[in-house]
C-alpha cells in the first residue's frame, strides 16, 4: 500500500472512485462550489439524483435536453422536486462545452 509522510497507508482507490472524485475536482474548481457546501448544492443534488456521479462515466455524455431536464429534492422546501435553477443549468453546460473544447484540442 501507498504511504504518505505522517498519514499512515492509504487505500488503493478504483477507477470508478477516482472518476467520482474528478466530478467532484471540476465541480468545486471550475464552478467554485466550496468543498464545504459541495454535497448540499443544488448542482451536486441535481446530478446524484439522476445518477450522474462520474466525470468520464457518466458527466461527459450529458446532452443539453438532460442538463435542461434536471431536478433535484429541496432540503429547505422540505425535500419537494425542483427543477434546476437556469443559472446553474448554464454553468453545468458552461463546464460541459469547456471539456468538449479542451477534449478535441488534444
Amino acid at each position: 500500500m501507498a504511504t504518505t509522510a505522517g498519514r499512515g497507508p492509504r487505500p488503493i482507490l478504483t477507477e470508478s472512485q477516482i472518476d467520482a472524485l474528478r466530478l467532484l475536482t471540476a465541480l468545486m474548481d471550475k464552478l467554485e462550489i466550496s468543498r464545504a457546501n459541495i454535497h448540499s448544492h443544488p448542482i451536486s443534488l441535481a446530478l446524484q439524483k439522476a445518477a450522474i456521479l462520474r466525470w468520464n462515466g457518466d458527466f461527459i455524455y450529458l446532452t443539453a435536453d438532460a442538463i435542461n431536464k434536471l431536478t433535484y429534492n429541496d432540503p429547505s422546501a422540505g425535500g419537494a422536486e425542483t427543477n434546476l435553477q437556469m443559472a446553474y443549468k448554464l454553468q453545468l453546460r458552461a463546464l460541459l462545452s469547456y471539456y468538449h473544447e479542451l477534449s478535441h484540442k488534444k
